[in-house]
């Protein structure tokens, strides 16, 4: 079962992605903390060990790639039977986003770094960079029922509750 969490991950996070299908825009202070770090399997100088998803420690590197203020937006779309949360970059995060990603896509089918997505302290997903990613949409699947994903989202830019826009009820 982690196995199979952690591909979905890896593909939902790194395939080609559109849009949500609703967005909340971001405005005052969000009550989820996001940050992006580079990780790695094996133990690196002056990284830190967390518990990853499933039975595995990551090494995290102590620089902060991605945060909260990086975001303009974000949503949840339905991508086969389970839902990504989709972080919309400003301008300047997005060519930053898009540089790390195009160093850290492996040679030969190895990867030997992660990209850590934690949310409030705690990895959510940590899947290998298939491919560079430059267009400013970061798609992040995990296993949430669409409320989790939604509250996810949400907290990621807002505290307010009522700020999703184009909201599309299922």
């Amino acid at each position: 079962m982690t196995r199979l969490l952690f591909l979905l991950a890896v593909c939902g996070l790194f395939a080609g992605c559109t849009g949500p299908e609703y967005s909340y825009v971001r405005s005052g202070t969000p009550t989820m903390k996001l940050e992006f770090h580079r990780a790695s399997v094996k133990p690196v100088d002056n990284w830190s060990a967390m518990e990853a998803p499933g039975p595995e420690t990551l090494y995290v590197c102590p620089t902060v790639e991605i945060t909260n203020e990086d975001l303009v937006s974000s949503g949840v779309r339905q991508e086969g039977g389970g839902f990504l949360i989709v972080l919309r970059l400003n301008a300047d995060a997005a060519k930053r986003f898009g540089k790390l990603s195009e160093s850290m896509v492996g040679v030969d089918g190895i990867y030997p770094e992660r990209l850590a997505v934690i949310v409030d302290g705690k990895i959510i997903v940590a899947p290998s960079v298939t491919a560079p990613m430059h267009d400013g949409l970061i798609p992040v699947s995990g296993p949430w029922l669409k409320k989790e994903a939604e509250h996810i989202a949400q907290g990621l830019v807002s505290a307010v509750s009522d700020n999703a826009i184009g909201h599309k009820e299922k």
